[in-house]
């Protein structure tokens, strides 16, 4: 094989008219490449650079070198080592079209020996015998501009097959996620209903108290699907918050080994919470989110790990050192922890591992005896670490579950993506904790990953920013604590109740009742206005509005605006189900005390309704 360059005249250079190609002839015979050569040298609207091969290897080795340069191949139709064919199907391996234009030179004047190779993407062909300058160039000019059209039409397949391929996962998705949700609502709903309905054919039923703490339990578990709904839209639209307080981290801790251990004791494993080392008292974080993300790691870890045997009920301790307040100061306890331990009796709970301040595990069995170490159990343990230096903390959550497979390690931080499947154990959730929890740890200035995971398990990591903080109450330690009047005080003071569903309206009939405030509603903004007045009339006025903010006719916003204008002094309680601190802002904004959510808390009500009446 050589190169040669094609002697082109100085004149066209210097104005910039010339066209620059690389043409690539593969043919075995010289006279043909050097007809092919003087052919296009005498092409005054280009210059040309020719690389030339005289087998099917030594083309197909230049291309694998110098493809990217190369703007035009010439190609023999029968070569010594291969035919075109043959060098065809080597060049275009699982590609549709060549790589680059390609033009067949051959001396048969059979239809068959370039027409049938035209369909496997060669542009052009014609006979030796019929090499000229004119015509030459004019075939590589038409080749070339034919190939870039074809390449267009190629990628625009291309990008629509892509496209109805990606439509169709969404419609997969879309069908799995539709699947999930109904499921993961369906489900609760039926115990709440099907419950409600027994409760209310048999109210004294000797299983009531179960049934209710179900129905209870149930909607918790609706109250878990929302939030998470409602927390990926906030992801979306960008308006996820968090809000790091002072807090003390050992209650974090210790009610999150309160949730979970309960969890785990009940699908038959052993749960194990271990401080690694000194922490501070108290650090400025946001523990609500913090306390979702550890309850979302241990609950998957629960639930994907494999069951041992059933340990019945039990009650869960909390940590066994005092966390101290300082690194120097303090009540720090054993700098090598301890132990998160159930117990269900004198023995201890089966299959709970208790550690000792001296890190050694006793292993309990279901009779309360030593349980051996080989003993088949799954065990799901959270390990938190924190950094003086850095003032962070590291939380991991080790399981002995399955792991995750290998082609789901790289999408189990997506939204709607679920977790291991098999004979024994389905999909459970919606497939958007891990997404949350990684958006929050971004948010926290932390991060959430998975640090490894095999068939004998898994361990996600969560890190986060934790600087140590002074604990509310030692802040206020020398001011005298404020003390909210009895519940007494609410005793007839009269309300008005503004809400439009009637389930609500009766349910905060029966909670202000019991706190014996006397009750008037009214099932939009417009009757409330009127409601407000005519009692005004009278000489006597409400105490307090609660006053949901969406609502038909006139919406609470509209409403309470009205109301503080006419009557400044009346305290409005916004009752709302938007979660978002913007409409929370909204409703202080146009003149509301203070802010309840739905579902309603009945303790933050009172809490509420206290501080009103002792202003």
């Amino acid at each position: 094989m050589n190169c040669r360059l094609g002697r082109q005249s100085e004149s066209f250079f210097s104005e910039g008219r010339m066209v620059k190609r690389k043409i690539l002839i593969v043919d075995d015979s010289t006279e043909d490449r050097d007809a092919i050569v003087s052919a296009f040298r005498r092409d005054e609207s280009a210059r040309y650079e020719f690389l030339e091969a005289h087998s099917g290897a030594a083309g197909l080795s230049l291309l694998e070198t110098e493809q990217e340069h190369i703007d035009l191949v010439v190609l023999d139709y029968r070569l010594p080592d291969m035919n075109a064919r043959v060098f065809l199907e080597t060049l275009l391996g699982d590609a549709s079209i060549p790589p680059l234009p390609i033009v067949l030179l051959t001396g048969s004047t059979s239809p068959d020996a370039g027409t049938g190779i035209l369909r496997r993407g060669v542009q052009d062909f014609f006979e030796k015998s019929r090499t000229s300058h004119e015509m030459l160039p004019r075939i590589a000019r038409n080749a070339m501009e034919r190939y870039e059209l074809l390449s267009r039409l190629v990628a625009s397949e291309q990008k629509a097959a892509d496209a109805m391929l990606a439509a169709e996962r969404a419609n997969r998705a879309k069908t799995q996620f539709l699947a999930s949700i109904s499921h993961e609502l369906r489900t609760p709903l039926a115990a709440i209903v099907g419950f409600a309905e027994i409760l209310t054919q048999d109210p004294g039923a000797d299983d009531a108290q179960r049934m209710l703490g179900m129905i209870s339990s149930s909607g918790e578990h609706l109250m878990t699907v929302l939030n998470d709904l409602l927390d990926i839209a906030k992801v979306e639209a960008g308006t996820l918050e968090v809000d790091p307080q002072p807090c003390d981290i050992r209650q974090v801790l210790e009610l999150v080994a309160n949730l979970t251990g309960y969890r785990a004791v009940d699908n038959g494993l052993r749960f194990q919470l271990e401080l690694n080392n000194e922490f501070p008292r108290c650090v400025k974080v946001d523990a609500v989110r913090l306390r979702q993300i550890m309850l979302n790691l241990i609950g998957n870890a629960i639930k994907y790990t494999s069951t041992g045997q059933s340990a019945g009920r039990t009650r869960v301790e909390g940590l066994t050192h005092q966390a101290s307040s300082g690194r120097h100061g303090g009540s720090t306890g054993p700098p090598g922890l301890t132990r998160v331990a159930c117990d269900g009796g004198p023995t201890g709970p089966p299959g709970l591992t208790r550690v000792a301040c001296d890190g050694g595990p006793t292993n309990l069995s279901t009779d309360g005896s030593e349980r051996s170490p080989g003993s088949p159990i799954g065990l799901v343990r959270c390990e938190v670490s924190y950094d003086w230096d850095c003032q962070r903390m590291t939380v991991k959550v080790h399981d002995t579950g399955p792991g995750i497979e290998p082609e789901m390690v790289d999408t189990i931080f997506h939204p709607f993506t679920q977790g291991p499947t098999g004979a024994e154990k389905r999909r459970m959730g919606i497939g958007l904790g891990l997404a949350i929890s990684r958006h929050l740890a971004s948010l926290m200035h932390g991060r959430l990953d998975l640090e490894q995971t095999s068939e004998h398990g898994s361990t996600f990591v969560l890190e986060l920013e934790a600087p140590e903080a002074l604990c509310p109450q030692d802040a206020r330690s020398t001011v005298p604590e404020p003390t909210l009047p009895d519940l007494a005080a609410l005793r007839a003071r009269r309300a008005l109740v503004v809400e439009d569903v009637r389930a609500n309206r009766y349910l905060l009939k029966k909670i202000l009742g019991k706190l014996g405030v006397v009750t008037d509603f009214a099932e939009d903004g417009r009757e409330a206005l009127e409601k407000v007045a005519a009692i005004h009339e009278t000489n006597a006025g409400y105490d307090f509005v609660i006053m949901d903010m969406q609502m038909p006719v006139m919406d609470g916003y509209e409403a309470t605006s009205i109301l503080k204008q006419r009557h400044p002094g009346l305290p409005v309680v916004a009752l709302t189900a938007a979660t978002m601190s913007t409409a929370r802002q909204l409703c202080l904004d146009v003149g509301c005390v203070d802010v309840l959510l739905k579902p309603i808390n009945f303790k933050m009500l009172e809490s509420v309704l206290l501080r009103i009446c002792s202003r």
